[in-house]
């Protein structure tokens, strides 16, 4: 007969609750926190390719330029976005 008053715990189990888990509705802020960060280093980005653009001569390479900086815009514009997402989530999920 199993004794169902104190079960064996499943480590394996515990650590994916751990890791993987639901947070507690105080951890949401650190979303919002993380979103105000991708929103700035976006606005920094912006800043710092409209500004190369506008005083720097990059030569044969004008166009290598242009591509990494749409990418690092496009990155840190998902930053930005995805924490604020799963802010809004978890927001609406705890009450």
């Amino acid at each position: 007969m199993a004794n169902t008053k104190n079960p064996i715990p499943d480590p394996v189990a515990n650590v994916t609750d751990y890791l993987f888990g639901p947070v507690a509705l105080q951890y949401c802020f650190w979303f919002y926190v993380f979103s105000l960060f991708g929103f700035v280093a976006f606005i920094l980005t912006l800043a710092s390719f409209l500004m190369n653009l506008l005083f720097v001569n990059f030569g044969k390479y004008f166009w290598t330029f242009v591509m990494v900086k749409i990418h690092l815009l496009a990155m840190t514009f998902c930053v930005y976005f995805t924490n604020r997402l799963l802010y809004n989530m978890c927001l609406r999920t705890e009450k």
